[in-house]
């Protein structure tokens, strides 16, 4: 087959470029993301219940929503929140299942509740969870009305982005919805007679359409229908009211009637100005690159649009995630192709022989483009994971090309020609490149197989190396012979006269030398060899107490995310107050290009803020120094907890690098272990905050009524409770329909109206006329309840934490040592969630990974070296590569992430490489009768050239990475150029000694039997 290929280049040819060629194809097709496209086993049912209180949604909304999503089988687990208006509960289930069955079956389950929530919950909403999920792009809006700007979105804006191929959904913050607002004056009220429900039951009376039937005659049929709903606001202002008593009056008597808004629910800033932001969110399938190209495409189309309605108004694109996503993936790529230009010129530097690099410059990156058609025939997407696969595969693919070449031209220096060279050279270290190739193969095949949340990334990285991997011995094994066999041609100095060879030689010699003098050492003595080995790994070892460690480094890109949460009930003019004094501090950081802010995620209470700073290269601090300088200037705002996180991560939705979970029973005392472990926490150096995810309790005032009163004056709770949320509230059941639109009628007090005092103003009719609330009970002052966090049913505290100059590991630890000196009560403990759990989860699963690796390459080296004991060799060699790797990582300030630990695994395969390139011929020369001194050393010596330059070309192959923005790609590069430099130097210096040890005993055992 080998001859084949060789001697049909054009067939070669049309093959290679065939697999090329649907890789060209496929390429442009694959989406560009962040992270791979995963699909969490997730779902969630969220519940809006406007003006109840935390405690309100968790008993009678949370409890009961728990209950029934318990239900479901393979529930992994259950995590819950109930703030104020509303709440929702995620269930978590084992990997594997089917999330849309899931999905229904909660859907089926809470709709099954309906009878048993309050009237007063909006319709739950249930759907599939996938938390890495974020916005696209967000575009500013300005220059005309928040309520025109609202509309515009809703009604044209939206519909036009999310016919954009891969949009899932426009969020809007800082608009305001239209509403007709019915503000009721209390004491007009009590003059006239006229209760809150007496309003409320004449807007229900009047505004509505009746099917009235049909009239049939002998030719056609009519349709009948009562039409009374209002045709205009003035309408709603002249609806005639009739108390108890029979006093009539308009509702504009009694009330002020107009076309306005709805209460101020969210609110949106940019560089300090009120402004409306539309949030665009991609689908999981969408490209994020391709949406903003389009969108930007459209800007001009768009701003004509409205600005045709409203001539002032503009809008621009003001952050846009993609930008980030195409500079990784363009840095990556540029790295992949640098370090393919070391490696050609490295292997001139060697060879001498410009023809060889021609090869190299080939088959390297005919296997990268090929491997974009199994990519995308996989599902694949450019994302993190695929392109650190390609990162990291480009070792093996560089190793294998340079093996082949420099085998050719020893055949060639042999007296070959170039056709017998390429298929005796390739035959020559066939086994040594299958075996490099196969280690791969079945070092990286586990990972695919890995379980949890993480088998899903990792499963992408696994693959794309495997399939990268055997892409390469496919052409090793085809083109690179081919290419040798046509192009490849000894140079001059191959060629020169024997005076100059013999100058070479005599240049060369005190090296070899020096490494025939410490062979003989090595033979000689061993276990000294060994021993010195085991030091130097074990004092390397010392150095990873330095080294931190992390699930996924952030990334600077140019963004730091601030989270500001005010005071429990605070009003949407107090969080614009704290948002403003934000802006006010940022505007002295020089650093800083922009700022964004978004108020009422989840309550008005809560406060987002993106400071956009300049590029990396403009400015002298990273983010996070900047973000470490920040935060003491804004802790001096008062009333409000802040936590800021600087970076980019593929947790980058994960608000706070860790959270710890406080548990046990009676909330008082879990609360007072929450407040011991914060204070302790905030005392290590490295953490930057660490504050409750909770809100700072606020006030409520309580309303109990008086059973005897009650009774006396026959009033029901439920109609005094539903006449008390209608004036505080609002009640917006009823609506105005206008060209095809509708809006709510609002029905509230007038704001003045509402006070501490107005129970007194707040009127019920009763069997004995009306009564004002305030005769009918007591009113408490008393604090609120915060947000309720509970996990499986009971609650819990949640802590968010961040961390300053450190990294996950070495804080986590040290959280952990100031834990324990916290007297804990049976039943009430800490366990870590967020970042600290899923690095735990993916230390076990790619340790698990690595283990099964470590078994599988034994299996695979005792069967191609036919020998149990000589992969022991190997195996140490392996283990002593490591020594590098720790040195490296100090050395680099890389940390001990996902990059690093998937280059660990990558790193075994090279290994295996240089060590199997000397000891399998050796091994067949022993078989042979040589004794074992001699075949190492002609070995070793004739393999050295190979040796070398496959580990030089791989380390400045990586070198690039080193200096990379991405923390996973500098950790990688660091593993495999320590682990490169230690394999190169041990392969000489400690290999043959363990040779030397193994055949000993083999011997031994052999004369012994």
């Amino acid at each position: 087959m080998l001859k084949f290929f060789v001697r049909r280049p054009v067939t070669t040819v049309m093959f290679v470029l065939m697999w090329v060629v649907l890789g060209l194809v496929s390429f442009p097709k694959m989406n560009i993301e962040r992270t791979p496209s995963l699909d969490f086993p997730m779902v969630t049912a969220s519940f809006v219940y406007p003006g109840a209180s935390p405690a309100e949604i968790e008993s009678q909304v949370i409890k009961k929503a728990e209950d029934a999503m318990s239900e479901v089988a393979g529930l992994k687990k259950l995590t819950s929140q109930a703030y104020e208006n509303g709440g929702y509960v995620m269930a978590e289930f084992n990997l594997g299942v089917n999330v849309n069955d899931k999905s229904s079956e909660v859907k089926s389950k809470i709709d099954a509740l309906s009878s048993e929530f309050p009237d007063a919950l909006k319709q739950p909403v249930v759907e599939k969870l996938n938390p890495l999920q974020e916005s696209v792009v967000d575009i500013v809006l300005r220059g005309a009305s928040a309520r025109d700007l609202q509309e515009y979105v809703d009604n044209i804006l939206a519909n036009k982005i999310t016919a954009t191929k891969g949009v899932a959904s426009v969020s809007v913050f800082g608009g305001e919805d239209r509403a007709v607002r019915v503000e009721m004056n209390p004491e007009l009220m009590a003059a006239r007679g006229a209760t809150v429900m007496d309003v409320v039951s004449a807007l229900a009376a009047r505004n509505l359409n009746v099917p009235g039937g049909k009239i049939e005659t002998s030719a056609n049929s009519s349709n009948v229908r009562f039409i009374g709903e209002f045709a205009s606001v003035d309408e709603i202002a002249n609806l005639h009211l009739t108390t108890v008593e029979g006093a009539r009056f308009k509702l504009s008597d009694v009330a002020t009637i107009t076309d306005a808004a709805r209460d101020i629910e969210t609110g949106a800033r940019y560089n300090g100005e009120p402004v409306v932001i539309a949030s665009v969110v991609k689908a999981s399938d969408g490209n994020a690159i391709k949406i903003s190209q389009a969108l930007r495409k459209k800007m001009p189309e768009l701003q004509a649009d409205m600005q045709s309605r409203f001539p002032n108004a503009t809008m621009e694109i003001i952050s846009d995630s993609s930008t980030a996503v195409a500079d990784e993936t363009n840095s990556t790529i540029g790295g992949i192709v640098l370090g393919i230009i070391f490696t050609v010129l490295v292997l001139l530097a060697f060879t001498r022989n410009w023809r060889s690099t021609i090869i190299a410059g080939v088959v390297i990156p005919a296997s990268l483009v090929a491997g974009f058609f199994f990519m995308d025939g996989s599902g694949f997407t450019i994302n993190a994971m695929t392109l650190l696969a390609y990162s990291s595969a480009l070792g093996t693919l560089v190793s294998n090309a340079i093996i082949m070449i420099e085998s050719a031209l020893q055949e060639m220096r042999a007296g070959k020609d170039p056709e017998n060279a390429a298929i005796d050279g390739t035959k020559k270290v066939a086994v040594s490149v299958l075996a490099g190739v196969g280690t791969n193969v079945v070092v990286f095949l586990p990972l695919a197989f890995m379980g949890g949340i993480v088998g899903q990334f990792m499963v992408q990285f696994g693959l794309t190396v495997v399939y990268l991997t055997l892409l390469s011995l496919l052409f090793s094994f085809t083109l690179t012979p081919m290419m040798i066999a046509k192009i490849l041609r000894l140079t001059s100095s191959d060629t020169a006269p024997k005076k100059v060879k013999k100058a070479a030689i005599t240049a060369e010699s005190p090296a070899v030398a020096r490494l025939h003098k410490w062979f003989d050492v090595q033979f000689n003595h061993p276990w000294r060899v060994v021993g010195l080995a085991v030091a130097i790994f074990i004092a390397s070892m010392s150095l990873m107490k330095f080294v931190g460690n992390e699930f996924s480094p952030a990334t600077d890109n140019n963004e730091i995310n601030i989270t500001a949460r005010a005071p429990m009930g605070a009003t949407f003019e107090k969080s614009r107050d704290i948002a403003s004094q934000i802006e006010a501090q940022l505007r002295d950081f020089k650093e800083v290009k922009s700022t964004s802010v978004k108020i009422g995620e989840r309550g008005l209470q809560n406060i987002k803020v993106k400071v956009e700073l300049v590029d990396r290269d403009d400015r002298r601090l990273s983010d996070k120094e900047l973000s470490r300088r920040m935060l003491p200037r804004l802790a001096t705002i008062p009333d409000v907890e802040i936590q800021i996180r600087a970076g980019a991560s593929m947790s980058s939705s994960i608000s706070s690098d860790m959270v710890l979970n406080i548990t046990g029973e009676d909330d008082a005392k879990r609360e007072a272990y929450a407040a011991r472990a914060i204070e302790l926490i905030n005392q290590i150096p490295e953490v930057q905050s660490a504050v409750r995810a909770q809100q700072t309790p606020g006030n409520e005032i309580k309303f109990i009524p008086d059973e005897n009163k009650m009774n006396f004056w026959g009033v029901k709770n439920s109609y005094a409770g539903s006449t008390l949320r209608t004036a505080l509230f609002g009640n917006d059941d009823y609506k105005y329909k206008e060209a095809g639109e509708e809006y709510p009628i609002v029905l509230e007090f007038a704001k003045p109206f509402k006070t501490a005092e107005m129970f007194d103003n707040v009127y019920v009719n009763s069997q004995k006329g009306m009564v004002a609330l305030s005769s009918l009970g007591k009113i408490e002052n008393t604090t609120a309840t915060p947000n309720i966090s509970r996990l499986d049913k009971n609650r819990i505290t949640e802590i968010d934490i961040n961390i300053g100059k450190s990294t996950m590991g070495p804080v986590q630890a040290k959280i952990q040592s100031a834990l324990n000196t916290i007297d804990w009560d049976a039943g009430y403990g800490a366990e870590f969630g967020g970042m600290s759990e899923i690095q735990d989860e993916t230390t076990g699963e790619i340790g698990q990974a690595f283990f099964l690796a470590t078994v599988l390459t034994f299996m695979l080296l005792a069967a191609i070296m036919n020998s149990l004991a000589h992969p022991f060799t190997i195996a140490t060699s392996i283990l002593t590569s490591f020594a590098g790797v720790f040195v490296m990582l100090f050395l680099s300030g890389a940390s001990m992430n996902v990059g690093a630990m998937l280059a660990f695994v990558m790193l075994v395969g090279l290994v295996v490489n240089n060590n199997i390139l000397v000891l399998e011929p050796t091994i067949a020369r022993v078989k042979n009768g040589e004794d074992a001194k001699t075949a190492l050393w002609t070995e070793l010596n004739d393999k050295r050239y190979m040796v070398l330059m496959t580990s030089i070309a791989v380390i400045t192959g990586m070198v690039p990475q080193l200096w990379s923005a991405d923390g996973m790609k500098v950790a990688m590069a660091a593993v495999m150029i320590g682990g490169m430099l230690a394999s190169l130097i041990f392969t000489f210096t400690l290999t043959p000694a363990l040779f030397f040890i193994i055949e000993r005993a083999r011997r031994r055992l052999a004369r012994n039997k």
